[in-house]
C-alpha cells in the first residue's frame, strides 16, 4: 500500500517564472472547515509563503485548473518598446507560432488567446486567455512579440498577477468562484 496525496495546482508556471496568485487544490481525509484548514496549513509554510485564502470546494464541481479562464501577468523590464508597437501586434488577424505539443512541434494561432497587452514605463501587463485543453505561455506570446517588433528576445521577469475563472464572456477571481461555489 502506496498512499498518494490528490494535491494539484490550477495552472503550472515555468521554472523561474514569480507568482503573486497560486492555487492549490488537495482532497483531504474527512470534513474540515476553511477555518480548520488555514490553522493547520499556516504553521507548516516555508518563510516568505502566505495564504492569502481557503475554501472548501463544493462536491462534484469542476477542478481549478478547469476553471481557469484568464490570466493576467506582468513582464519586465522592457526598455525603448512603445505602445504602438503592441497595439500593431495585436491588430494582426492571427499570430502563428510553434508550440510544442505532446506530437512535437506543431503551428498554433495565438491571436484569440491574447486579450490584452498594456505597457506601462517598462512593464508589460499582459491578459491570456486560459483554457483546460490550450493555453499559451506569456514567454510564447514575448517570443512572438520580438519576431515581430525586431526586440531582442531575452529571458524576461514574468509575474503572474492573477487566475479568474470564467465562462462565456464573464470572469470572476479564481479565489471567489470557489467560495460562491461557481466553477
Amino acid at each position: 500500500f502506496h498512499p498518494h496525496p490528490l494535491v494539484s495546482l490550477a495552472s503550472a508556471l515555468a521554472v523561474g517564472a514569480e507568482s503573486r496568485d497560486e492555487y492549490l487544490e488537495a482532497q483531504l481525509e474527512g470534513e474540515l472547515t476553511a477555518e480548520e484548514i488555514r490553522a493547520r496549513l499556516e504553521p507548516a509554510l516555508p518563510p516568505g509563503l502566505r495564504l492569502t485564502g481557503v475554501a472548501v470546494m463544493p462536491e462534484g464541481c469542476r477542478s481549478l485548473m478547469a476553471a481557469v479562464g484568464r490570466v493576467d501577468y506582468a513582464v519586465g523590464f522592457l526598455t525603448g518598446w512603445t505602445q504602438g508597437e503592441l497595439e500593431a501586434f495585436l491588430a494582426r488577424e492571427e499570430i502563428v507560432v510553434q508550440k510544442r505539443s505532446k506530437k512535437g512541434m506543431r503551428p498554433v494561432d495565438i491571436r484569440p488567446m491574447i486579450q490584452e497587452l498594456q505597457l506601462n514605463g517598462e512593464m508589460l501587463f499582459m491578459r491570456l486567455t486560459h483554457g483546460e485543453n490550450w493555453s499559451v505561455r506569456p514567454e510564447l506570446v514575448m517570443d512572438a512579440l520580438c519576431a515581430h517588433t525586431g526586440h531582442p528576445a531575452m529571458a524576461w521577469r514574468i509575474c503572474r498577477l492573477a487566475m479568474y475563472a470564467g465562462r462565456e464572456g464573464t470572469t470572476v477571481p479564481l479565489l471567489e468562484a470557489v467560495k460562491e461555489g461557481n466553477l
